[in-house]
């Protein structure tokens, strides 16, 4: 008897161990994560990476760091797999020379760079790249895309070999399921993981050659001035539309109360103005003085005299 207990209370244990293992194990994690290169400038370091074996939800983060594991930076990215571009901004900008390494986790792998010395930028001496300070998401002088959040759109841009917009309305991205993709046509697809916004495309900076770009959804929002109104049911609460034009003048009286809206909707239908109980009407009304409740009988006399004739 003292056996099977012993047993019993050994199999519940496996049952427990198995359990608890099942409900840390990782889930959807990244097989791997690559730098290819690095460009640190003394502001801000713009990383490429690839991903290997990446999930649609996984998201990287990324952070930058001095040689004594001081974070001067930190950013997010894509975790899907493929390669991807991320800029992370330097906060504060360091001293020229200071070196800079970075580290990238996704799910539960990671990888970071050698560090390197950090150079004021490229370009001749007081003509540096104005991407950091045009209001552009994200920056990076090698961008697939540029994108602006404004006037609720996302304007999508390319410099190169010619320049063109391609607008998103930016409600359409609020409004977009985590996880979720959307078609933004010209061949370009736009994909979100909780707040990051990343932008597929074949016809970017290095077209034919296809790559993407991402941005916080939420500074995309602030930099709009606010998130986008919810569209309005332009129909709701109007009149109900018949369903053709074989309408007289019951229909316009029964559903508009005022002058200009009773006109406009017997100009509309067979039976209004073109007929000669609605010229009647229209000339008392002009006419006269007095309430509708008089004017309207006398245009529903003339429909009658009208349908005994015929």
């Amino acid at each position: 008897m003292r056996t099977s207990i012993t047993w019993f209370f050994r199999l519940v244990a496996v049952f427990l161990v198995v359990i608890t293992f099942l409900t840390i194990a990782p889930v959807n994690a990244a097989d791997g994560v690559t730098i290819n290169s690095q460009q640190v400038n003394c502001d801000s370091v713009v990383v490429t990476y690839t991903v290997t074996g990446g999930a649609a939800e996984e998201v990287a983060q990324l952070g930058a760091y001095r040689p004594d594991d001081t974070q001067v930076g930190s950013a997010s990215g894509p975790g899907v797999t493929g390669q991807h571009t991320v800029t992370i901004t330097l906060s504060p900008s360091q001293a020229a020379g200071t070196s800079v390494f970075v580290y990238i986790r996704v799910g539960t792998t990671s990888a970071n760079s050698s560090a390197q010395p950090c150079s004021a930028g490229e370009g001749p001496v007081g003509d540096p790249w104005d991407g950091y300070t045009d209001e552009r998401l994200n920056p990076s002088m090698d961008e697939y895309y540029s994108i602006w959040c404004k006037y609720d759109q996302v304007e999508i841009w390319r410099s190169v070999p010619t320049s063109a917009m391609f607008p998103v309305p930016l409600i359409q991205l609020v409004n977009l399921a985590d996880g979720g993709t959307l078609d933004a046509g010209n061949g370009m697809t736009i994909n979100r993981s909780g707040d990051i916004i990343t932008v597929f495309g074949s016809n970017g900076n290095l077209a034919p050659a296809s790559g993407s770009k991402s941005f916080s959804l939420s500074e995309c929002i602030t930099r709009n001035g606010g998130e986008p109104e919810q569209p309005i049911n332009e129909t709701a609460g109007s009149a109900p539309e018949p369903q053709n034009e074989d309408i007289g003048l019951e229909y316009c009286m029964e559903n508009y109360s005022d002058m200009v809206s009773l006109l406009a909707c017997m100009f509309t239908y067979n039976g209004g103005l073109r007929s000669p109980e609605g010229l009647v009407i229209w000339m008392l009304q002009f006419c006269s003085t007095g309430p509708a409740i008089v004017i309207v009988p006398a245009g529903l006399w003339v429909r009658r005299q009208r349908r005994t004739r015929s």
